[in-house]
């Protein structure tokens, strides 16, 4: 009965509407881009041999990091079976260390991914801050093909622990 007392003022003023309360509308400020115009004249740069053997190899690691994805996949008979066994049992560690044998598979993949992404990125400010650097065509090519990689990977995954 005393507990259910100084519950009462607790409750009743949950029940209250805040007047002050901020809004949750869209302020102007979130409606404008700070994003910053790249003149189409500056990203046709030619690219740099060397910057365009790093993106080269940077999307050759994420290709064979696929194909080792895609055989180990493969192999990976059983693993939904085990997946859904009890927690604990053989059947059920024995398919979260496959599972996570295909998650370092993927590690070629995602870091190239990531170092396409920052490239891409440091490249775009540089070209936004007047420089002549090429590449931007290029990474984001290479950043499309890794990603839809990536994406695939991740759809598998998802596939194989549901």
């Amino acid at each position: 009965m005393r507990a259910s007392f100084f519950l009462l003022p607790a409750l009743l003023t949950g029940c209250a509407g805040a007047a002050d309360a901020p809004s949750l509308a869209v302020r102007p400020i979130e409606l404008r881009s700070d994003a910053v115009a790249i003149r189409p004249e500056i990203i046709a740069q030619p690219i740099a041999p060397a910057f365009a053997a790093q993106i080269d190899t940077l999307v050759a690691r994420a290709r064979k990091g696929d194909r080792d994805f895609t055989q180990l996949s493969a192999k990976l008979a059983g693993l939904r079976a085990g997946l859904k066994a009890a927690s604990g049992s053989e059947a059920w560690i024995d398919a979260q260390t496959k599972l996570s044998a295909l998650e370092v598979a993927r590690d070629g993949t995602t870091d190239a991914l990531t170092t396409l992404d920052a490239l891409l990125l440091a490249t775009e400010t540089r070209v936004a801050e007047g420089s002549t650097q090429g590449g931007v065509p290029e990474l984001r090519t290479a950043l499309a093909e890794v990603g839809g990689i990536v994406a695939r990977q991740a759809l598998v995954l998802e596939t194989l622990s549901r």
